[in-house]
């Protein structure tokens, strides 16, 4: 065991035996490789770093900063929608409506415009969905706008219509009964004569009183009915302005109650003035009471009012969702950049740690290899040789040339 042990040859022996075959050239050709070993790897530090630095910023210019502006630039136009929408609602005319819905529906368009810019960016499908989800219940909610905006508007011209054919036939009432209170009032200056008339006979005097009497109820019910008829129309004014629901009721309430009094105070008319008072009463009746009212028409107004009110509180809050999920979003996008800025900046910091490293050990190995083969090996059996061949030169033929493989 001790025999073989001596025999087989040491690590040293091992490779000393390897350098050996490998000859001059092929140490040089290692020494080489291994400087160029360590230019390669800093030159793949370089790229790994020029490659992660080029992702962070393509991610931060193409994706993240991108999703932010336009995040930003969605909610913006959310608020211009939903500032807009009650100017719509409260139009006078359909020129002005139209040209309110057109603003929107520009707006509109710049939306779902956005959110596919916001797609394109890489925003994740489950935000784009809830964003989409609250721009379509908006949209849905702006064309119901626009929808009781439209029959708001047709209700109120109706209604204007009918308001305007409702104060003609009051005025005819009101024709109707100024002829006969001014013939009432003569009959009252007549009495008024008579009853101070020395030569008017008892007999007849009797006769002028009871005349007078049904004279002056005639005439107070001629003026109670101005006063009502005047009523009917002040009142159809109010209901057609009127701010809420409760308040057209009570007004259309207290006009039916006019037109009865109206009704029961033709009773005490004369015969010739009744029956013309109750025709135009019942062309009045149908202004103040009925489906096509003045109070009913406003009521119909009111109704669309407070529906459109709805719809704007309700996109009020879509705003706030909207506006809410933009700044999660915009959140997002300002942690994955400082995310990606700190992924570059450590991957700059160990490239450059890399490159250092590779520069000092490139160094170090170039001087090594100068100093231990170069200049103690390679240097020396080149001066040996020279000495050898000078001496030859000379003369001498004693001299050995070196010949032994390092």
């Amino acid at each position: 065991m001790e025999g073989h042990l001596a025999v087989r040859p040491s690590v040293d022996q091992r490779r000393a035996g390897l350098l050996s075959r490998l000859g001059v050239r092929g140490r040089l050709l290692l020494a080489f490789f291994a400087v160029s070993a360590f230019a390669v790897l800093g030159a793949g530090a370089a790229f790994y770093s020029f490659g992660e630095f080029g992702d962070a910023l393509g991610l931060i210019t193409q994706q993240r900063t991108p999703a932010a502006l336009k995040s930003q630039e969605l909610a913006r136009h959310v608020e211009r929608i939903v500032a807009a929408a009650p100017a719509l609602l409260t139009t006078a005319n359909q020129a002005e409506k139209n040209a309110r819905s057109e603003e929107i529906t520009s707006h509109e368009g710049a939306l779902y415009a956005l959110l596919a810019n916001l797609r394109a960016a890489g925003v994740e499908s489950s935000v784009i969905q809830g964003l989409e989800a609250d721009v379509k219940r908006l949209t849905d909610n702006l064309t119901g706008l626009d929808a009781l905006v439209n029959h708001r508007l047709l209700v109120g011209e109706r209604k204007k219509n009918v308001l305007s054919d409702a104060v003609q036939a009051e005025a005819a009432v009101q024709q109707l009964l100024a002829p006969w209170s001014a013939v009432m009032e003569q009959a009252i200056a007549q009495w008024r004569r008579s009853k101070f008339d020395p030569t008017l006979p008892l007999a007849r005097r009797g006769e002028v009183d009871t005349e007078f009497e049904k004279s002056l109820a005639w005439f107070r019910a001629l003026q109670a009915s101005q006063v009502a008829s005047s009523n009917v129309s002040d009142m159809l004014q109010r209901a057609s302005a009127a701010d809420t629901d409760g308040g057209v009721r009570v007004i259309s309430f207290r006009l039916q109650q006019a037109l009865d009094e109206l009704e029961r105070l033709a009773t005490d008319f004369d015969p010739r003035l009744r029956s013309l008072m109750v025709e135009a009463i019942a062309k009045l009746r149908p202004f103040a009471v009925g489906d096509d009212s003045v109070p009913a028409l406003r009521r119909r107004e009111i109704v669309s009012i407070v529906e459109g009110t709805k719809l704007l509180s309700e996109n009020g809050e879509l705003s706030k969702s909207l506006t809410a999920k933009v700044a999660g979003l915009t959140v997002a996008a300002s942690k994955d950049i400082a995310d990606a800025n700190a992924k570059a900046l450590s991957v700059l910091r160990f490239s450059t740690w890399v490159l250092v490293i590779a520069v000092i050990l490139s160094l170090i190995s170039s001087v090594l290899i100068g100093w231990l083969y170069v200049g103690r090996n390679v240097v020396a059996r080149l001066t040996t040789l020279s000495g050898a061949m000078r001496a030859i030169v000379g003369g001498r033929r004693d001299i050995a040339i070196p010949t032994r493989k390092r």
